[in-house]
Order: structure tokens, then sequence, then C-alpha cells
């Protein structure tokens, strides 16, 4: 067996493991343990069940669910038998489902739930190639030939041996396939990236690599979709790398605060959504006190942010500031890490859009310093970190241990490595245009500082040229923006035009909070979006913003939109970025306004 594949590696970890403590799930309010042994040992059961279903080599199995015991066993079952795993995100609608499986010939669908068969069902008669449902929770006594319960598949498995098991896992190499991972896009269809065994090593290798805790057992929670490359990366393949690392599967988003208390990880990954919603829970916790304690609480804040900003900035600290912080830890800030569950965190990453300097400053002054990771699913997510000891807020850290990346001329951000893909699925086009003499154009533009961190200065195709023939990169300006706590998304507006322009929605919890010391009512949100109050405060924000900015920059104007933007209403990727190009056709008539 090829050393280099997932196949090998996980067999040797659940061998050098096997007695050790390997996944966490909640059952009957209390955390199971699965050791190694059992994990691989499940693997293997599934592997010879997929076999006995006529799973070969290169086909592709498609997958849909929460992140669960059961969704891990599959999906390195379907990769350790060199099928090709085909994850889909757990939100995606009917069409959306029919789409990935028929784009990838899926010939099984593994799905959690009879919820997702109701999702597709409708769609089967276009999707003759997929033989067979299998289904992880429940029974599949519903009159449907095709569905099969898990019991069941597993059964049929046990005519498969391991001898024909192991001989299928020889064959293995390096540049097999291992999973396609479908971009949600922010133009067009998604795409799907054919990421090899060497991709998605190389990408846990450089996890593993930067991500070393002090403390002996690396503790992660499994919550983020697994039909994105960061969670792979984290919970699949780094721990393959590391000889104690834990992953606990976290429950429904109504279980979030509870589970995070009670599991304490030393490892927390997240989107800015999720460190906003931490905030703002400490926030309403605040906003509870009594105006004594309110103001203890604002003094260690206060505090603890000094000492941090010192300590990032090598200032140095005075021994009334260290008193001082420690008098800060145990009033308050020790109990605000443990009221969230992070008290014995050690590595914190963000990532997949910029985190506002609000939010950075809420968790420095916590003592929790927010490190960035930048990459694209075309490279596994692995392009550059800010490890703990080399941050720079604002930059994308420096390129991890595995991977080169170059500026081009032109300023584009060209990345090279083993966790770098061979192309897209059936997109030839693209993947000659994408993918250059080994390098993946990324479509970013960027810049490395003296120190050799990276700098995101925008997208190339997203740059506004005005009809003026000034160049202006809007996520500069929307950066701005989105600093202020009232403005959740910013789109910048102005190619072709003689000025910019702004389309921007309301962070509607923080606005109700604003509003709480004037006469409106925050009964009426749509009352509160068009009030004199809030158009003048994000006018002041804008006049703000625009000092920063030289004149060709400047937002002339701006519309304040009646919804936030979602997923489901088109505007955010599954991975909650903004699509540009949705946004302007959505709201043409709106940006035609800022122009009259």
């Amino acid at each position: 067996m090829t050393q280099n594949t997932i196949s090998y590696l996980f067999s040797q970890k659940v061998k050098q493991n096997k007695d050790k403590d390997a996944l966490f799930f909640k059952y009957d309010q209390r955390w199971q343990a699965v050791s190694w042994h059992e994990y691989g040992s499940r693997v293997d059961s599934f592997a010879k069940a997929l076999i006995a279903e006529g799973v070969k080599p290169g086909r592709k199995v498609a997958l849909i669910g929460t992140n669960s015991l059961e969704w891990f066993i599959a999906d390195m079952a379907i990769m350790t038998l060199g099928a090709v795993s085909v994850p889909v995100y757990q939100t995606s609608s009917g069409e959306q489902i029919e789409y990935i499986l028929r784009h990838s010939e899926s010939c099984l669908f593994i799905i959690e739930e009879m919820e997702y068969w109701r999702r597709i069902e409708p769609y089967m008669s276009n999707l003759p190639f997929v033989d067979r449902i299998i289904l992880l929770k429940g029974n599949s006594h519903i009159g449907k030939n095709k569905i099969i319960d898990l019991a069941r598949f597993l059964k049929n498995g046990e005519k498969i041996t391991n001898d024909d098991l192991a001989e299928i896992r020889l064959k293995i190499e390096p540049d097999t396939n291992a999973t396609f991972i479908y971009t949600s896009g922010t133009t067009g269809p998604p795409k799907a990236v054919m990421l090899s065994h060497r991709n998605c090593i190389a990408a846990g290798k450089n996890v593993h690599l930067t991500t070393q805790t002090k403390t002996r057992q690396r503790i992660t929670c499994s919550y983020l979709p697994l039909s994105h490359v960061a969670e792979r990366s984290i919970n699949l393949f780094s721990p393959l790398f590391n000889n104690d690392t834990v992953i606990y599967f976290m429950r429904s988003y109504n279980w979030f605060a509870e589970d995070l208390k009670e599991i304490r990880p030393t490892f927390w990954a997240g989107v800015p959504r999720v460190w906003e919603k931490l905030y703002e829970g400490v926030m309403k916790f605040k906003a509870e006190l009594s105006p004594s304690k309110r103001s203890v609480f604002e003094w260690a804040m206060n505090v603890g942010k000094e000492f941090n900003w010192r300590r990032y900035n090598n200032e140095p600290i005075s021994v009334s500031l260290y008193l001082k912080h420690n008098l800060a830890h145990r009033l308050v800030i020790d109990k605000v890490l443990a009221s969230l569950g992070l008290d014995r965190v050690e590595i914190t990453v963000t990532g997949g859009a910029p985190t506002s300097r609000e939010i950075l400053n809420f968790f420095m002054s916590i003592g929790i310093w927010l490190q960035d990771v930048y990459g694209q699913t075309e490279g596994h997510g692995t392009t550059s970190f800010c490890t703990k000891d080399h941050i720079r807020f604002g930059s994308a850290g420096k390129p991890y241990p595995l991977v080169n990346v170059h500026i081009a001329d032109d300023g584009e951000i060209l990345i090279k490595g083993d966790n770098v893909a061979a192309g897209y699925y059936k997109d030839p086009e693209l993947t000659e245009k994408t993918f250059v003499d080994g390098w993946l154009y990324s479509g970013d533009l960027g810049r490395f500082d003296e120190e050799g961190f990276l700098w995101i200065t925008g997208r190339k195709k997203d740059v506004i040229i005005t009809s003026g023939g000034k160049n202006i990169t809007p996520s500069k300006i929307e950066s701005y923006l989105m600093d202020n706590p009232l403005i959740e998304h910013a789109v910048v507006v102005g190619d072709g035009k003689k000025y910019v322009t702004a389309l921007i929605t309301i962070q509607e919890e923080n606005l109700r909070q604003s509003i709480q010391k004037s006469d409106i009512s925050s009964d009426d949100y749509g009352r509160l979006l068009e009030s004199e109050l809030i158009k003048k405060k994000i006018e002041s924000h804008v006049k703000e913003v625009n000092q920063k900015l030289s004149r060709v920059e400047q937002i002339k104007k701006f519309q304040i939109l009646p919804e936030p933007f979602s997923v489901e209403g088109g505007e955010l990727t599954n991975i909650l970025k903004v699509k540009r190009n949705v946004i302007i056709r959505k709201y043409e008539t709106r940006i035609d306004e800022l122009y009259k």
C-alpha cells in the first residue's frame, strides 16, 4: 500500500492508537467515546458493504447530513476504498442536490435521515445511475426499493473478506481522487474541485504542523460543514498526523452553547459569524448586569485590551498593568472564558471572510488572539495562516510549511504545493485557465510585507473600473464599512459609473440594542431601518470611512436594504461569502436610483 494515501495513514493510525479515544458523540445526555480500533473496524465494515453494492475505485458516492460519527465512518470508508466522496451541503435544496448527483454521476447517495429523501425524491427520475439510497438513521420499510437502512446495508457487506478489501486498497495511488468538493460559487453553477489523496494529506499535514498545542491532548469540535475543506482538513485529515487528538461531534445549533461549555476545546475554529455570535452572547449578558457590575466588567475588558495590545505590539508592560490584569482575570475574564467554554483554548482560528475590528478587540481583551487562515477549495483551504507566534491582524499570515506562494506581476496570488488540486471535474477549459504549470491562479490580489506576511487586497475579477478609468478594489472599502457593528454586509458598486456607491444591510440585533435609549420602538423593524436616526448613524460612519479613502474611492451615496443577505435568498454562498454579481442583478433598480 502506497504510504502517501489516506488508506495507509488511517490504517497506521488505527494500529498505533488502537486503544486511544478518537471520537466522542452525545448519547443519552452523556459523551460516549469511540476508540481508534472501533473507528477503524467500523470503517472497514462500511467499506465492505460498499464493495457489496458494486462500488469500485473511481466511482462516486455522495453524502448528506449533519456532522456525526456515521458520516466520518462513511466518508473515510469511501476514500479508503479508492472511491470518490462527494459531500453535499446539508441545507441544499432538492434541485441543488440533483445537480451534484447528476454532475458527479454518483452511484450511491448516503443520507442521514428521511428528510433528505423527501428533498430529492421528485428528481429521482433524472438520476437513473443512482443505484441505492443508504439511510444512516431510521429504517427503510417505506416501500421504496432503492432505499436500504444501515443495518441491512452492513449485513450485505459481511460476505466481503478482509483480503478482498486489502487487495482493493493496495491499488490506491497518491493521485487517486479522494473527494469532489463543490464550490458554491459566487457566479454560475457549482464547480467540482477534484482533490486527491495527496492533496488531502498535504492539507492535513499543514494544519498539524501549525496548530500544535502545549497541552498533551488536542481537543477539537466537529461542527463546520463537512462539504467544505476546512472541516475536512482539521478533523478528518490532520488527526492522522497528531498522536493525541480527540474530536467531539457537536449537536445542532440549539445545543451549541451547552456543548461548547462541556467540551472546552483546546482548538476552536469558526467563520467570523460564529465569533460574532459568541460576542453577542457576552454583550447580552453584560447588558443585563447591574450598573456597578457592568462598570467592573468594562474596566476588566479595558485592562485586558491594553495588556494584550501591548503584548501584540511588543511594548513594555508595567508592574501595575500586570497586577491589574491578574485582578481583571479573577474578577471577570476567567468567568467570561468559562461561560463560553474557551477557558483552555490554545488555537483559535477564523477565516472565510474578514473579521471586524470590534470582534478582534473583544477577543483580544480576554486573551484570545484570532488567527486568520486563508485558502481556496482548489488548495484544500491551506494557503497561509497566522500561527500563534506570527500574527498580524488584518493579514492572511504566512504560507503553510508545504506551500509556495508567489505574487504575479499583476498582483494575483499564485499557489503551488501538494495541497493544490489537479483541476475541475468535467471542465477542462476552466482547469486550463486556473492551473498553469503546477500553479493555482487564485483570482485574489495580494502582496507580501517586509516580514513575509501575506495581505489580501481584493479579487481580481471584482476590481471596479469607473467611467473615468480609475481602478478600485471594493473589498478594502467594504471592510472599512463593516467595522461598524450596525453594518452586517456592504457591497460597493461603481463599475462603469462616475462615482462609487454602496448597498448596506443592517445587523438586526445590534440595531435593536443601539436604539434602546432612543424614542423609536424596536417592534417595527421595517420602520427602524427607514428611521432618520439609523440613516444618520450610517451616514456618519460613511463620512469617517471616506476620510481613509482617496477621492475616487469615496462613497458618494448608499442605500440601506430592507432584508439581510442570506443563503436562502441567494446572496450568500453556503460558506457565507457574498455573491456580488447576484446582488448587483437583484438590486439593479436600487443601484440605478443611486446614480440619478
